[in-house]
């Protein structure tokens, strides 16, 4: 009977006691594995949401491409300046003789006669024409024997009617002027080449002897009364000369000019 008391007490302290230890300290180990499964859920979440983030930060293959090429051709451009700033002194002499070889072969750029493009006749010319001007009386020097051309004038026509008035220098202005001036005799020789040139390529000279410009440059000249008409005409020989170098070039159309050249 005693036996039986102590069991039923026993028995009574564990369920009083001690079980409800056991299940306070279950419930906290539950507890405890409830919070770590959350925590390494929260963790995996926020490593899911990093990668995702880099993924969409992080440039695609084909940006990445153009970046790369972009600090390529930065360095490459770098160093092409560098090369290029050593090599220009050097390239700029041959490219100016290549220029200068094109615009010397192009042919609307090319005269009709050599002395045209001739930097001693031009310089003859010039010393020449100043000379004769600066033996002129006031009054002439407003005064202007040839005619001012027009830009949009055919230059062949132009060119045939100055070759008129050349030849009309050559037979009645500068053979009065052998001894003036140190440099006529070469004025008269280069001009003389210029004006069979000009003839050879089609310009009759004749033709034009009753052209308005050729008839008022020869009234013009009558009016001034011998010496001074004539040292007029020589001081104006510049203009003939720059009318001749502008105008008496090679065209395309050089052909069919010189054969129309009668209708101006």
């Amino acid at each position: 009977m005693m036996t039986c008391v102590c069991v039923c007490v026993c028995v009574g302290v564990f369920l009083l006691v001690i079980c409800p230890t056991f299940l306070q300290r279950g419930r906290r180990m539950d507890e405890y594995k409830e919070r770590r499964v959350a925590e390494t859920t929260s963790h995996n979440l926020c490593s899911h949401r990093l990668k995702l983030l880099q993924t969409f930060l992080a440039p695609s293959p084909l940006t990445k491409m153009k970046l790369d090429l972009v600090a390529m051709v930065t360095s490459s451009s770098t160093s092409i300046r560098s090369v290029t700033t050593k090599l220009l002194p050097l390239l700029l002499p041959l490219l100016l003789i290549g220029w200068l070889e094109q615009a010397a072969a192009h042919p609307a750029d090319r005269a009709l006669s050599p002395p045209l493009r001739s930097g001693e006749t031009y310089t003859a010319v010039h010393e020449v024409s100043r000379h004769a001007q600066s033996l002129e009386k006031d009054d002439d020097s407003s005064v202007r024997l040839h005619a001012r051309i027009g830009a949009d004038q055919d230059h062949m026509k132009v060119c045939c009617l100055h070759a008129n008035i050349l030849n009309y220098y050559l037979t009645n202005i500068l053979c009065h002027r052998h001894e003036q001036h140190p440099k006529m005799l070469r004025v008269k020789i280069d001009l003389s080449r210029v004006s069979d040139d000009l003839q050879a390529h089609g310009c009759n000279v004749t033709h034009y002897h009753d052209h308005h410009h050729a008839v008022e440059f020869r009234r013009k000249l009558a009016s001034m009364e011998g010496e001074r008409g004539i040292n007029k005409a020589v001081g104006e020989i510049d203009i003939l000369f720059t009318y001749l170098s502008d105008y008496c070039v090679h065209n395309k159309n050089n052909t069919a000019n010189a054969a129309n050249a009668a209708a101006l």
